[in-house]
């Protein structure tokens, strides 16, 4: 039997042979795993699968005790081998189409919230990774974009009709984030586009919305105190059954002009007691004159 003293010794001896001949040990390591790599690898194997659990608690052991080590290191080996692991990866990809598949079926409300919680905590990182993409891959981005569009017209129109409020939503907040943006690219459209925006607005001013909002449009002339809206003014044709009612023309959603009761430039409001519809010529005809004087007048012409 061996004492401690003798162990001690032997230890401290193992020790200090290492380190003065450690280029030499290295190279026999080296060679012998040259030689015998195949070897090595069943023998490895038979260790791995008889020892499972034991390698289990052993990695879980030093995972725990170096958690901040191995994080540093992964990072290191990632930022010095971005190549190879993309190459990596796509090669897996191509190779495994349908294991993915399966994987993502099982497992898909798990990478779901995964997902969520990743871009929660992420916003900042996914944003500047998302900008630079964006900048190298302007054009191939472009290129698919339209090549996805006019394979899926019909999906792309079904989408908006269903989430109308949705997307003019985003579209306001957008523009209350980026108006200088949004202004430059409404002008580069216009000035490399002139035939389709004259189209497009010939299109909405001949359109009911359109209409509406011209007569708005005129209809503010000066700040009131009620804000003139298109309901306000369906409400107010309604409210004549399609005849004016200052003389038997009958009136359209086409036709109609919007009356002040009492006139804007008199203190008159938007508001809905005050509006009503009119044919055009009534409403030419009475300009700026309150409801008394233009009444005189008509039974007067109609007396004569």
């Amino acid at each position: 039997m061996q004492t401690i003293q003798q162990i001690f010794r032997k230890n401290q001896y193992q020790k200090e042979y290492y380190r003065k001949n450690k280029g030499q040990i290295l190279k026999r390591h080296k060679n012998y795993n040259g030689k015998h790599k195949e070897r090595i690898a069943e023998y490895q194997k038979l260790y791995n699968e008889n020892n499972k659990e034991l390698i289990s608690e052993q990695s879980k052991r030093y995972y725990k005790n170096n958690k901040e080590l191995i994080s540093e290191r992964g990072k290191k080996w990632r930022e010095n081998n971005k190549e190879q692991i993309r190459e990596r990866d796509k090669k897996y990809r191509e190779n495994n189409k349908e294991k993915i598949k399966q994987y993502h079926k099982k497992h898909y409300k798990k990478i779901k919230i995964q997902g969520k919680k990743y871009r929660e905590n992420n916003k900042e990182l996914i944003s500047e990774r998302g900008k630079k993409y964006h900048q190298k891959n302007r054009k191939r981005i472009n290129e698919y974009s339209k090549k996805y569009y006019y394979n899926n017209k019909e999906w792309w129109k079904k989408y908006r009709e269903k989430n109308k409020e949705k997307i003019n939503e985003q579209w306001r907040e957008y523009y209350k984030k980026n108006p200088e943006k949004v202004k430059l690219l409404t002008k580069k459209y216009r000035e490399n586009n002139p035939e389709k925006v004259k189209a497009m607005n010939k299109r909405f001013w001949r359109s009911e919305k359109g209409q509406m909002y011209d007569r708005k449009r005129h209809a503010k002339r000066r700040a009131t105190k009620y804000n003139l809206t298109t309901e306000k003014i369906r409400k107010a044709f309604e409210k004549t059954g399609g005849q004016c009612p200052y003389c038997p023309a009958k009136i359209t959603l086409d036709n109609f002009s919007l009356d002040h009761i009492k006139p804007i430039s008199k203190g008159g409001t938007n508001h809905l007691n005050n509006i009503i519809a009119s044919c055009r010529s009534c409403n030419s005809k009475k300009k700026d004159s309150s409801l008394k004087n233009f009444l005189n007048r008509q039974t007067q012409e109609v007396l004569a």
